[in-house]
């Protein structure tokens, strides 16, 4: 019985034993694929804070185009409309202060949040190890990310026209009306 007892607790020990070897081999084996794959491996947080600077020159690149762009088609139709439409043109003139005071920094602040909230997903997709892999998947979520971002810009941009074209409607027909209550009072 005592041999037994003996056996069983060698069995043991070496059962720990070889675990604790094949665990260390596991190890050793990782470290060895690291050194060979020395130039693949990053630092996670690193390659965080890399991603969003990327992706954030992305944003605020496109976005200073984006911006450029209205503020010059603003300024044309407001000196197209300026002599024959002057309301028009100062609802035009609204709009360009709207998007250089209001929507400047709107596409960041929806990549910011947006990446803010998937960080534990963008951790995961930086590492993986195989570049030919990982490479393409971050492009094309810089991709959609800066593309949901410039959708989101146009929509508050769409918003705020909607809301002063709405505005000039009703002091048109605020202007009619006061029109038709002087013609009734002059006749």
């Amino acid at each position: 019985m005592f041999f037994d007892y003996l056996a069983a607790v060698f069995v043991s020990i070496i059962l720990v034993v070889a675990d604790a070897l094949e665990g260390l081999a596991n190890v050793l084996r990782r470290l060895t694929d690291d050194k060979k794959c020395g130039e693949d491996y990053v630092d996670i947080g690193i390659a965080l804070i890399n991603f969003k600077d990327k992706i954030y020159n992305q944003t605020s690149d496109l976005e200073n185009k984006r911006m450029k762009e209205i503020r010059v088609m603003c300024s044309d139709l407001s000196d197209a409309t300026q002599n024959s439409y002057p309301e028009l043109s100062g609802v035009i003139n609204d709009i360009q202060k709207y998007v250089s005071d209001e929507l400047k920094g709107t596409m960041m602040r929806y990549v910011e949040n947006y990446i803010s909230k998937k960080e534990d997903y963008y951790q995961s997709l930086l590492i993986i190890w195989d570049g030919s892999i990982k490479n393409p998947k971050i492009k094309k979520e810089m991709k959609s990310i800066t593309n949901d971002a410039e959708l989101y810009f146009y929509r508050q941009l769409i918003s705020k026209i909607k809301e002063e074209i709405s505005q000039l409607k009703k002091e048109a027909n605020d202007n009619m009306e006061e029109r038709s209550n002087d013609t009734e009072r002059v006749s």
